[in-house]
């Protein structure tokens, strides 16, 4: 699971709902970027999977009604929203987000001519060595 400012993100087989096994890059590959949330998985080809984006105790609002989570697969920007209703009185946050995260498993793609959701795959792999 990779967290950053409360915000934790996974990747999900879709066939099961368990995330994927996550690894640290070792730090000589030259793949690596130095990001300190980067993360590799281990997949195939044609498995589908789901983008879980989930918002932590403590994770503030700021005063603004919502959150935009911005997911790029293949290269296209798909933008989810997650809004806020009001805390109760045994809340000690501003703000409950609902629901408590995002996730992302469908996307829509021109097929034919028609719009179509889809589920999001991985595909054609090749080694990364």
């Amino acid at each position: 699971m990779v967290e950053a400012e409360r915000v934790s993100v996974r990747v999900i087989r879709h066939c099961d709902g368990v995330p994927y096994t996550e690894y640290t890059p070792r730090s000589t590959s030259t793949k690596y970027h130095g990001r300190t949330y980067e993360r590799y998985i281990g997949v195939s080809t044609n498995e589908r999977y789901c983008v879980k984006v989930d918002f932590l105790p403590g994770f503030q609002l700021l005063g603004q009604p919502g959150v935009r989570v911005i997911v790029s697969l293949d290269n296209v920007h798909y933008i989810c929203q997650a809004t806020c209703r009001p805390s109760d009185s045994t809340c000690a946050c501003s703000a409950h987000l609902h629901p408590s995260g995002i996730l992302l498993q469908d996307v829509p793609r021109n097929i034919d001519g028609q719009r179509m959701d889809c589920g999001v795959t991985f595909g054609q792999l090749e080694s990364g060595l």
